[in-house]
Order: structure tokens, then sequence, then C-alpha cells
């Protein structure tokens, strides 16, 4: 339970952290930057209620399922790290794409058309996206660093990542209220 909430604490922290790198993100352009906290605690709040009690589970049982089916045996010290890389890229992450625009849908007070539309715009630029940043950084992650580390560096890591989730859940919400509440690309 300890355990649950301190990786609840810190996700929810570097949520807010990455939420504000991407507000400050958006507007470099502009003379002075205006903090949108609602926003920013609605991010906070998947990092602490979602991704901090997910990794918390996630990594250890990743590890556990490793060394059941005795990976580095039969495969040599790089086989658990691979393996993990991709369960966490082909079962993690599409669920996770998809909580994450779910909840902020609701966040916003939107309803299930602006989540496929979200969903239509962004899930597989996230996911693309998530091939390309994620697998060097848990492949050496998985690799060198004891599995009661992993949870906290994966998320510690995570800040620039949130910051693109909170920029594209912005960037999609806008996409559809310019084509008037439409949810497909046309």
């Amino acid at each position: 339970v300890l355990r649950l909430a301190s990786f609840s604490v810190l996700s929810l922290k570097l949520w807010s952290a990455g939420d504000v790198l991407a507000q400050k993100s958006e507007q470099k352009d502009k003379p002075t930057f205006t903090w949108d906290s609602v926003r920013t605690a609605q991010c906070a709040g998947y990092g602490g209620f979602v991704t901090g009690p997910l990794f918390a589970i996630w990594y250890p049982w990743l590890d556990r399922i490793s060394k059941q089916y005795q990976l580095a045996a039969r495969y040599g010290p790089w086989g658990p790290p691979i393996a993990k890389v991709i369960a966490d890229e082909l079962i993690m992450d599409p669920p996770c794409i998809f909580m994450f625009l779910g909840y902020m849908t609701l966040c916003e007070g939107n309803g299930f058309d602006t989540f496929v539309g979200k969903l239509s715009h962004e899930f597989w630029n996230i996911w693309i996206a998530s091939f390309v940043v994620w697998p060097p950084v848990l492949l050496g992650t998985f690799r060198y660093l004891p599995v009661y580390a992993q949870a906290p560096v994966i998320n510690a890591d995570c800040v620039v990542w949130d910051a693109l989730l909170s920029h594209r859940n912005q960037e999609s919400k806008h996409t559809i209220e310019l084509s008037g509440g439409e949810t497909t690309e046309g």
C-alpha cells in the first residue's frame, strides 16, 4: 500500500510538471505565460490515480513473469528486457492511451463523440510516437535497474512524454472544436 501511494504521489507530481511543460511550449510565442491550473490538475489526477498505481503493479508483474518463464536462462541477459519492452508497447500502451484520452474527455465535460474524435485524431500518432520514444528508455531501465527502481525512473522519464500527451490531447480538442464537433477527419 505504501509503495502504491508513493508511486501515485510521484506520478501526480511528474504529470503536473509534464502538463506545465506542455502549456509553456504551447505558449512559447506569447509574451506572458497563462497557466491553466484546471488542466494541470486533470493531468495530475490521471498520474496520481491511474499511472502511479498501474506502474507500481505492472513492472513488478513483468519481472515475475520473466522469472516464471526463465527468460534470462533461455535467451540470455537481454531476453527479459526485450520481452518486457515488447509487452509494454503492445499490451500496456494501447489501453493507457485509450484511458488517458477518455479520462481527459470526461474531465473536460465532453461526451462520447468527442472521445471518439480524440481517438481518431490522436491514438495512432501517440502510439507511433511511443514506439520511437520508449523502447530505448525501457530497454536500458529493464536491463540495468533493479525492479524497485524501474517504476520511479520510468515515471521521471515520463515528464516529457506526459507533456506530449497533454499537448496532443489539447490539439485534438481544438481540432474537434474547429471542425464543429465532428469526430472524423474529412
